[in-house]
């Protein structure tokens, strides 16, 4: 697969859309928007830091699998928001270990 980050993230989102309710893929997944990837790191970004907090909490482990999946080798992902720019931020690290183990290492980003 090329690296087009939207025609990913589209893919991303039909294979969630399918996993979740609809309220649920309408509220916290939907509005989400895919930022940059680059090499084995995808950048997320959350519409604001509650959908982020929500997304970190319920869904990365999800969305970092789903995309391994896809491209079908191990992943990084971050996901931000816009708050992130202007204020401390929680930015939240999955990465897809090529076993169908993930960990999640959250860590707190100082701007």
């Amino acid at each position: 697969m090329t690296q087009d980050p939207q025609r990913l993230w589209q893919e991303v989102l039909v294979k969630l859309k399918q996993q979740l309710s609809r309220p649920t893929f309408e509220t916290w997944i939907q509005p989400t928007t895919i930022q940059q990837w680059q090499g084995d790191e995808i950048v997320l970004c959350a519409p604001n830091a509650f959908v982020l907090n929500h997304i970190q909490k319920y869904y990365g482990a999800m969305i970092a699998e789903t995309i391994a999946e896809l491209l079908q080798h191990p992943i990084q992902i971050r996901i931000t928001s816009p708050e992130g720019n202007t204020l401390s931020a929680t930015q939240s690290f999955y990465s897809s270990q090529g076993n169908g183990i993930l960990r999640r290492s959250p860590k707190r980003i100082q701007n």
